[in-house]
């Protein structure tokens, strides 16, 4: 009995005696500290100072209609700053909860990240203005749901910082009005940060969740919607970069920043439907790395990058889906886009520039869907940033250095359908002096330059490099492939690094232009309201020691001024494309220049030794009509 005695009287005197639930029933921004069940007693301001004073508190609202700073016929109360909130610090062992969602009438979203966005109705706003940096400042943890956030100009909306572990954010509107459609920027969104060389860092912050009310939605923010660079950190199933039902942008400048110290790694999705992240509609980059550390293990598995919610409509970041800049050396557990297990696959599609580059830095590229960007799928040029010109040739036994230690991707020589059944032969011409095996090389069905469908994997193995092997893949139920498809392959060795989509080359014809007129054949245009006739030009493209026939477009142009694109079909000659466009005004009769530059960035073909575009010129006399 004494034992047990003793054992309760230190549970009495170790438990949160000062625990306290604070409402906050006025929108005035004045240190209202109260907080009885009187009226308009405990401001927010007030209300945030008193967390201090205790370990487990719970900020709840009650906010009549009548407050100046509600608009009854929305429900929406709106509590305007007039300097920075007080620093949250309840102490270490502190719990805090401050919970817009106790508001009448607001109500947490209940859509699934397959039923869509956000549903949410979010009752408590508030509104920085000049001079305001910081909004919700947590020194230590502590959990924000169900508010709305902007113009805090100065700083972010939501902050950790310090030596604080653990903290979430869950069911809020950061950058955006309360009703997740119109921007209403602070300068950041969520900062959760530290000093990656030691000291305060912050930890095991969670900003979303897998549950539909735990959604937030962080939108048109002036800098980053999410800077994570403590350690640790969870960023599951938000709305990055577009409204409140993800299909529409309301960009931040980029849309999430993961960065810190050696060893530090944060995780961006977690391979589940619920934990989709769709970042999108941002004005830069969706995601970028980076890192003073040579270990920074960032995962990004399973999320939606320049789509919309369903993950197939076009809402793409301005530059790059995904930008690795973790330093040239890289380390021991380098980041990972995708992954190997069902689920983990990103979606990065309709990017103004690369699907993933990875610039100066090292990173795995595994599984992800990749297509429709505006350049490359995935770009290794060391410091690239999105100019032409710019893919990364093979060289023979692969000695170079830049990002990924300029893995070589596979060299596809043969391609053929056996039931359902699909045989290739391929090389990676990488000696074992410079990439770790076994290789994992990747084969997809292609969209133009990039890999869209994952065909299947296979272990290249020390003892093959550099020599040609022949396999046969399973084709995934579902797909459709045929030999008029384009596959593609990436290499990525046992270090982790990838290589960029493979590439080969073609030759390439002009034909002899046809004279307009009314007639049957496809390839003649009729024109009755040019002087000049117009000019229609058929442009042939073979593929040379390859195995598929050519994809993506022609640029055409002559030396009259006119030009025109073309996109390339395959016919029934081997290996062999073609297309044609008219050049308006290039009917006249005399010598006439005629250039065509297939684009790298639209197809699977180019020049082998330069990576470059392939262009041809030829020369024609035009005869009269």
């Amino acid at each position: 009995m004494k034992r047990v005695s003793s054992i309760l009287l230190f549970a009495m005197f170790s438990s949160p005696l000062l625990a306290a639930t604070y409402t906050v029933d006025t929108t005035v921004d004045t240190a209202l500290t109260l907080c009885t069940a009187a009226a308009n007693d405990c401001s927010l301001r007030g209300a945030l100072g008193l967390l201090n004073t205790s370990n487990v508190d719970l900020v709840r609202f009650n906010i009549p209609m009548t407050d100046p700073g509600c608009v009854a016929a929305t429900g929406v109360c709106t509590i305007q700053l007039l300097s920075n909130l007080p620093d949250i610090n309840p102490g270490a062992n502190g719990l805090v909860t401050i919970d817009g969602y106790t508001q009448p009438g607001a109500l947490p979203n209940t859509q699934t990240p397959d039923q869509g966005g956000s549903n949410a109705a979010i009752k408590i706003v508030v509104r920085g203005g000049p001079g305001i940096s910081r909004a919700i400042s947590f020194v230590r943890h502590g959990t924000l749901r169900g508010l709305a956030i902007g113009n805090v100009a100065g700083g972010a909306a939501v902050s950790f910082s310090s030596v604080g572990s653990g903290g979430i954010v869950e069911g809020c509107f950061i950058g955006t009005d309360a009703s997740g459609t119109s921007a209403i920027p602070n300068q950041n969104g969520i900062v959760a940060d530290g000093n990656p060389f030691g000291g305060a860092t912050s930890s095991n912050v969670r900003i979303g969740g897998l549950l539909p009310a735990q959604r937030n939605v962080i939108s048109g923010n002036a800098g980053q919607g999410i800077v994570a660079s403590g350690i640790n950190h969870q960023i599951f199933g938000n709305l990055i970069g577009t409204n409140a039902s993800g299909t529409a942008a309301i960009g931040n400048r980029s849309g999430v920043a993961l960065g810190g110290g050696t060893n530090f790694s944060q995780i961006l999705g977690n391979g589940s439907a619920a934990g989709r992240n769709v970042i999108s509609g941002n004005n830069t980059d969706g995601v970028t790395l980076a890192g003073a550390g040579a270990a920074n293990a960032h995962r990004i598995i399973g999320n939606f990058f320049g789509t919309d919610v369903t993950g197939t409509l076009p809402l793409g970041n301005g530059t790059v889906g995904v930008s690795l800049n973790n330093g040239p050396s890289g380390g021991p557990q380098l980041a990972l886009v995708g992954g190997t297990v069902a689920g983990e696959a990103n979606v990065i599609a309709f990017n103004g520039t690369q699907g993933v580059a990875t610039r100066n830095s090292r990173g795995q590229v595994l599984g992800n869907r990749i297509f429709a960007n505006g350049q490359l799928g995935i770009s290794s040029r060391a410091g690239d940033n999105g100019s032409t010109d710019a893919r990364l040739a093979n060289d023979p036994g692969d000695p170079d250095g830049p990002a990924n230690l300029g893995q070589n991707f596979p060299e596809l020589s043969a391609f053929a359908l056996s039931g359902n059944n699909a045989n290739l032969s391929y090389r990676v011409d990488s000696l074992t002096t410079n990439s770790a095996y076994p290789i994992r090389v990747e084969f997809y069905k292609a969209d133009g330059d990039e890999g869209r469908e994952l065909i299947g994997i296979d272990s290249y193995l020390a003892i093959e490099a550099a020599s040609v092997k022949s396999i046969s893949l399973p084709i995934p139920i579902g797909m459709a492939l045929g030999l008029d498809d384009v596959i593609v392959a990436t290499a990525t060795d046992a270090n982790g690094n990838t290589s960029e989509f493979s590439f080969q080359p073609i030759t390439m014809v002009i034909e002899q232009p046809v004279p307009s007129a009314c007639g049957g054949n496809v390839r003649i245009f009729c024109d009755a309201f040019e002087s000049n006739p117009q000019r229609s030009l058929e442009i042939t493209l073979r593929a040379t020691n390859a195995m598929f026939k050519p994809n993506g477009v022609v640029r055409l142009s002559d030396d009259r001024g006119a030009s025109c694109t073309l996109n390339l079909a395959p016919i029934s000659t081997p290996l062999t494309s073609s297309g044609s466009c008219v050049l308006a005004n290039s009917g006249a009769p005399g010598p006439i220049t005629i250039t065509a530059v297939y684009d790298t960035f639209t197809g699977a073909f180019g020049n082998v030794v330069t990576g470059d575009n392939v262009t041809q010129n030829a020369n024609f006399v035009i005869p009269s009509n």
